[in-house]
């Protein structure tokens, strides 16, 4: 039995979502193209992926529409719901602080989005390991994932990623964040990503990303660095997304 996948992309910040929504469904698999066969307590778990430059469509109508029309054109409900947005502006007045974009950005579409999923659980914190001589404990910690959100892309303007995770209510198996980090590189590029760990053992990683496209060299080397970092901090699940 597999995990499934539903990758949802959207490219462009028009008014209108049609013929916006690319889907595919297939096993989940790593960025080789690998299948990989994933059994989870008898049944099918069904991830759903929007992403999204959102510019400026920062508005609980707009949230309301990318769902509505996300769960129109599947005719499904994804047991998973990862919602990846780009092109976050990032205004001058924010003054580039980690804690005014978490106040000002974060938590604020976290709940737009959660208004128009209803039948949803947002999940906004993440185990952490804590580890001292004599013991290791796990600890809740907001997860607040995003990136860019810094002095110079605050001070000169610039753009975050920011990325959320949903779990359908009447999911009986436990869906948990286990690890987060992120990466700004310069003022408005960069990554970030969070493992998920479904039911006792099946890890995901789940990338957000931005690359730049002036050119193939620039790009390439982009995701080399970007795939060098995820190997240096520990993020190999056997099953891999990355989005953006």
């Amino acid at each position: 039995m597999s995990i499934n996948t539903q990758r949802t992309t959207r490219r462009n910040m028009n008014d209108s979502w049609d013929g916006e929504f690319d889907e595919s469904r297939t096993r989940f698999s790593r960025s080789n193209a690998r299948s990989r066969s994933i059994n989870i307590m008898g049944r099918n778990i069904l991830i759903g992926f929007i992403s999204w430059n959102i510019g400026d469509n920062i508005n609980q109508n707009k949230m309301n529409e990318l769902i509505t029309e996300y769960m129109k054109q599947h005719n499904s409900n994804p047991d998973v719901l990862v919602v990846a947005f780009q092109e976050v502006p990032v205004d001058v007045s924010m003054r580039g602080t980690r804690a005014t974009f978490k106040e000002k950005f974060y938590k604020t579409t976290g709940d737009m989005l959660s208004n128009s999923l209803t039948h949803y659980t947002i999940l906004d914190t993440y185990e952490k390991n804590t580890s001292s001589f004599f013991t290791t404990t796990n600890k809740a910690k907001n997860m607040n994932l995003f990136t860019c959100a810094n002095i110079v892309s605050g001070a000169g303007g610039g753009y975050g990623i920011v990325t959320y995770v949903f779990k359908r209510k009447t999911l009986p198996i436990p869906v948990l964040p286990i690890k987060v980090a992120e990466r700004c590189v310069g003022s408005t590029k960069g990554y970030c990503v969070v493992t998920i760990q479904i039911g006792d053992t099946q890890t995901i990683d789940i990338v957000n990303t931005h690359m730049p496209f002036k050119d193939e060299q620039k790009t390439k080397a982009f995701v080399n660095e970007m795939l060098r970092w995820l190997r240096v901090h520990e993020f190999h699940s056997d099953s891999q997304v990355i989005l953006g």
